[in-house]
Protein backbone atom coordinates (compact mmCIF):
# COMPACT_ATOMS: atom_id res chain seq x y z
CA UNK A 1 0.00 0.00 0.00
CA UNK A 2 1.33 3.69 -1.29
CA UNK A 3 0.78 5.75 2.01
CA UNK A 4 -0.21 9.06 0.54
CA UNK A 5 -0.95 12.47 2.63
CA UNK A 6 -2.28 15.42 2.27
CA UNK A 7 -3.31 18.64 3.52
CA UNK A 8 -7.31 19.56 4.39
CA UNK A 9 -8.51 22.74 4.29
CA UNK A 10 -11.82 23.73 6.31
CA UNK A 11 -13.61 23.24 2.89
CA UNK A 12 -12.54 20.06 2.52
CA UNK A 13 -12.91 18.83 6.35
CA UNK A 14 -16.89 17.70 6.28
CA UNK A 15 -16.28 15.22 3.35
CA UNK A 16 -13.81 12.87 6.08
CA UNK A 17 -14.68 14.13 9.59
CA UNK A 18 -16.68 11.34 10.13
CA UNK A 19 -13.28 8.96 9.47
CA UNK A 20 -11.47 11.49 11.38
CA UNK A 21 -13.98 11.60 14.59
CA UNK A 22 -14.33 7.48 14.52
CA UNK A 23 -10.41 7.00 14.57
CA UNK A 24 -10.78 10.15 17.54
CA UNK A 25 -12.92 8.72 19.60
CA UNK A 26 -11.08 5.17 19.63
CA UNK A 27 -7.58 6.29 20.12
CA UNK A 28 -8.07 8.89 22.92
CA UNK A 29 -10.02 8.94 26.68
CA UNK A 30 -11.31 12.84 25.71
CA UNK A 31 -11.32 13.29 21.75
CA UNK A 32 -11.31 16.30 20.11
CA UNK A 33 -14.48 17.52 18.74
CA UNK A 34 -15.63 18.36 15.16
CA UNK A 35 -15.63 21.94 15.91
CA UNK A 36 -11.55 21.34 17.31
CA UNK A 37 -10.46 19.95 14.12
CA UNK A 38 -12.28 22.78 11.89
CA UNK A 39 -10.25 25.46 14.34
CA UNK A 40 -6.91 23.43 13.61
CA UNK A 41 -8.35 23.56 9.79
CA UNK A 42 -8.94 26.88 9.87
CA UNK A 43 -5.79 27.90 12.09
CA UNK A 44 -3.26 25.24 11.36
CA UNK A 45 -2.50 21.89 9.88
CA UNK A 46 -4.69 19.06 9.44
CA UNK A 47 -2.94 16.13 7.07
CA UNK A 48 -4.71 13.31 6.51
CA UNK A 49 -3.72 9.64 4.88
CA UNK A 50 -6.18 8.10 3.01
CA UNK A 51 -6.51 4.84 1.71
CA UNK A 52 -6.88 3.80 -2.14
CA UNK A 53 -10.66 3.44 -1.49
CA UNK A 54 -10.46 6.90 0.17
CA UNK A 55 -10.80 5.43 3.75
CA UNK A 56 -9.16 8.04 6.73
CA UNK A 57 -6.40 5.93 7.80
CA UNK A 58 -5.06 8.74 10.00
CA UNK A 59 -4.37 12.19 10.71
CA UNK A 60 -2.17 15.10 12.43
CA UNK A 61 -2.36 18.63 13.61
CA UNK A 62 -0.10 21.22 14.38
CA UNK A 63 0.03 24.80 14.88
CA UNK A 64 2.70 27.03 13.70
CA UNK A 65 3.48 30.51 15.42
CA UNK A 66 6.46 32.39 13.85
CA UNK A 67 9.48 30.30 14.38
CA UNK A 68 7.91 27.12 16.17
CA UNK A 69 4.98 24.84 15.50
CA UNK A 70 2.97 22.49 17.72
CA UNK A 71 1.79 18.78 17.26
CA UNK A 72 -1.31 18.83 18.95
CA UNK A 73 -2.84 15.68 18.00
CA UNK A 74 -1.76 12.23 15.35
CA UNK A 75 -3.47 9.00 14.97
CA UNK A 76 -3.79 6.13 12.94
CA UNK A 77 -7.06 3.60 12.73
CA UNK A 78 -6.58 0.64 15.13
CA UNK A 79 -6.21 -1.98 12.07
CA UNK A 80 -4.03 0.01 10.31
CA UNK A 81 -1.21 0.65 12.82
CA UNK A 82 2.28 -0.65 12.60
CA UNK A 83 2.49 0.03 8.64
CA UNK A 84 4.13 3.64 8.51
CA UNK A 85 0.98 5.62 8.33
CA UNK A 86 1.71 7.64 11.53
CA UNK A 87 5.61 8.22 10.57
CA UNK A 88 4.35 9.58 6.76
CA UNK A 89 1.93 11.78 8.45
CA UNK A 90 4.40 12.75 11.12
CA UNK A 91 7.09 13.08 7.94
CA UNK A 92 4.57 14.88 6.32
CA UNK A 93 4.00 17.75 9.34
CA UNK A 94 7.94 18.01 9.74
CA UNK A 95 8.26 18.65 6.02
CA UNK A 96 5.39 21.64 5.88
CA UNK A 97 7.04 23.03 9.21
CA UNK A 98 10.31 22.94 7.42
CA UNK A 99 8.87 24.96 4.16
CA UNK A 100 8.49 27.93 6.77
CA UNK A 101 9.88 29.83 9.23
CA UNK A 102 9.78 27.03 11.83
CA UNK A 103 12.90 26.10 14.11
CA UNK A 104 11.57 23.96 16.57
CA UNK A 105 8.66 21.60 16.80
CA UNK A 106 6.93 21.06 20.17
CA UNK A 107 4.34 17.84 21.09
CA UNK A 108 3.46 16.12 24.09
CA UNK A 109 2.43 12.58 24.21
CA UNK A 110 1.23 10.19 27.38
CA UNK A 111 4.35 8.81 29.39
CA UNK A 112 3.08 5.54 28.42
CA UNK A 113 2.57 5.54 25.76
CA UNK A 114 5.76 3.90 24.35
CA UNK A 115 5.12 3.18 20.73
CA UNK A 116 4.93 6.96 20.11
CA UNK A 117 7.42 8.02 21.74
CA UNK A 118 9.73 5.71 19.85
CA UNK A 119 7.97 6.93 16.91
CA UNK A 120 8.43 10.99 17.81
CA UNK A 121 12.50 9.59 18.46
CA UNK A 122 13.00 8.05 15.03
CA UNK A 123 12.30 11.29 13.81
CA UNK A 124 14.94 13.15 15.75
CA UNK A 125 12.26 14.70 18.72
CA UNK A 126 14.06 14.62 22.28
CA UNK A 127 12.42 14.70 25.32
CA UNK A 128 12.79 18.15 27.13
CA UNK A 129 10.56 18.00 30.05
CA UNK A 130 7.64 16.17 31.83
CA UNK A 131 4.06 17.90 32.69
CA UNK A 132 2.92 16.06 35.72
CA UNK A 133 -1.15 14.99 35.30
CA UNK A 134 -1.55 16.45 31.66
CA UNK A 135 -3.38 13.96 31.17
CA UNK A 136 -6.88 13.00 32.39
CA UNK A 137 -8.86 9.88 32.29
CA UNK A 138 -6.88 8.36 33.31
CA UNK A 139 -4.61 10.94 35.05
CA UNK A 140 -0.89 10.69 33.52
CA UNK A 141 2.19 12.63 33.29
CA UNK A 142 3.16 14.13 29.70
CA UNK A 143 6.33 13.86 28.07
CA UNK A 144 7.54 17.29 26.29
CA UNK A 145 9.24 16.41 23.17
CA UNK A 146 11.27 18.92 20.49
CA UNK A 147 12.57 18.77 17.52
CA UNK A 148 14.94 21.58 16.25
CA UNK A 149 14.89 21.88 12.61
CA UNK A 150 16.46 24.53 10.01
Amino acid sequence: MTVRVETITKDGLPAIIDGIMEIEKHSFSVPWTAEDFAVSAERGTVAVSLGDDGRTLGYGCAFFIEDEAEITNLAVTADERKRGIGGAILDFLIETAGRSSVRKIYLEVRESNAGAIALYSSRGFNMIGKRTGYYRLPKEDAIIMMLEIG
